[in-house]
């Protein structure tokens, strides 16, 4: 096989305490793969590390030892260009998504940001930015307001259609639904998968909502006190 498109292979992440010396462990030897064309999901409870790992791949927080690689190159020693591709063509939807939009733009302004950065050529930028919208459901209208007018929900949406924008190659998304009914959820997903499908692009789905992940997944790998495990049935009920 071609290498991965993304590796964590054996990282290990502690943090120091508040108040001593000594470090919290928060996970160990943590390792996996995400090939081209695939969903894999990382699942677990809030709080064990699983969104840590996409802050370590955009290297927004460090880690104690272990390699990440894009395309089987160390992340930390990619040159500037190499980097800049790398951000084009793996693009996230954080947790939150009420930290992904300048307060003071109209979300039209935010929406055109990527295509500018990296220099998107477009016929019309405003009719791709609305296609994208309609991809997820959304009206033209909501270009014209300011985040604090929006829902988590729509936000959340706005922020996936904004990654759709430079055709990426690879989606990580974490909770990315979380703030959405079940309807809605559902079609979001299914967009996903028809894009893994129709063009081929990789999905790393962060989550604690079991059903979501048996259902969305091709690999599943599961956090449990600490370590990753590709057996899903071995974490704690207490997750869910």
């Amino acid at each position: 096989m071609s290498a991965p498109l993304i590796e964590f292979a054996q990282v290990t992440k502690s943090f120091a305490g508040p108040l001593t010396r000594s470090r919290h462990q928060v996970f160990a030897n943590v390792s996996f793969t995400v090939h081209e064309g695939e969903i894999v999901s990382l699942f677990g409870p809030s709080g064990c590390g699983k969104s840590t790992l996409l802050r370590m791949f955009y290297q927004l927080t460090s880690w104690d030892s272990g390699r990440i690689t894009y395309q089987g190159t160390d992340i930390t020693s990619l040159p500037k260009s190499a980097r800049r591709e790398m951000h084009r063509a793996v693009q996230v939807v954080f947790q939150d998504p009420r930290n992904a939009f300048n307060p003071r733009w109209l979300i039209r302004r935010s929406m055109a940001e990527p295509l500018k950065l990296f220099k998107i050529v477009t016929t019309n930028h405003q009719t791709l930015i609305g296609e994208k919208l309609a991809l997820l459901g959304l009206e033209d209208g909501l270009l014209d307001r300011r985040p604090h007018q929006l829902s988590g929900g729509q936000l959340q949406r706005l922020a996936l259609a904004r990654c759709l924008l430079v055709s990426p190659r690879c989606l990580l998304l974490d909770e990315a639904s979380s703030m959405l009914d079940l309807s809605v959820q559902a079609r979001m997903m299914e967009l996903v998968k028809s894009l893994r499908t129709d063009e081929g692009i990789s999905v790393l789905l962060i989550s604690h909502d079991r059903d979501l992940v048996q259902a969305m997944s091709d690999r599943i790998y599961s956090f449990h006190d600490g370590t990753l495990s590709t057996d899903i049935a071995h974490t704690s009920d207490s997750s869910k």
